[in-house]
């Protein structure tokens, strides 16, 4: 099984947002829209202006949360 997860600009991996709430998913498009949900409060608003700063979707194969 794999799960594709958001990466930020630094490299770091976006599994959890604010408590259990998981961002990375099983496919790039809900990871995406998990990302934005849990980031709402930044002012990119749309994958496109992620991508912009930086950040990336990559999927991890034998990884489960």
């Amino acid at each position: 099984m794999s799960y594709f997860v958001p990466i930020t600009p630094a490299g770091t991996p976006v599994i959890y947002g604010t408590g259990e709430n998981l961002i990375a998913a099983k496919t790039r498009e809900q990871a995406i829209k998990n990302l934005l949900k849990a980031a709402a409060h930044l002012p990119y608003s749309t994958w496109e202006n992620f991508e912009k700063r930086g950040y990336t979707i990559e999927e991890w194969e034998g990884f489960q949360p």
